[in-house]
């Protein structure tokens, strides 16, 4: 008669089993602060572009003269992108005396800086 063979089945130890615990709460940990980095940046760069668009939209404004260059400054809102944007531009007499330098600044509502800022030079426009 043959003596019947057992088997020594090893299993994982408890250090083992924590060490594998341990790199896999470490490898997700990375991964949501990668998702999360990636979210704040493309918020980011969504505002800085709708800032963007509000600064064009007031440049454009000057340089086809429906609005006139009057040295100063002025402030206003645009929606755009269903926030409230709050604009400033500072016009300056330039070097040339034919033009003026156009600086705009473009902030969220409810925000500290400004998310864009632009700077152009137009024509003086009609004297009065």
């Amino acid at each position: 008669m043959r003596p019947i063979q057992t088997r020594n089945f090893r299993g994982f130890t408890l250090i083992e089993v924590l060490i594998a615990l341990l790199i896999v709460a470490l490898a997700m940990t990375a991964g949501y602060r990668a998702i999360a980095s990636g979210s704040n940046n493309q918020r980011h760069l969504e505002q800085r572009t709708l800032a963007g668009w509000v600064a064009e939209n007031e440049m454009v404004k000057l340089q086809l003269g429906t609005v006139q260059p009057h040295i100063g400054i002025t402030t206003g809102q645009q929606m755009m992108g269903g926030r409230n944007w709050l604009w400033q531009r500072v016009i300056s007499v330039a070097a040339d005396t034919a033009l003026r330098r156009v600086s705009l600044s473009v902030t969220a509502e409810g925000n500290d800086g400004p998310s864009a800022t632009l700077v152009a030079f137009v024509a003086a426009g009609k004297k009065s």
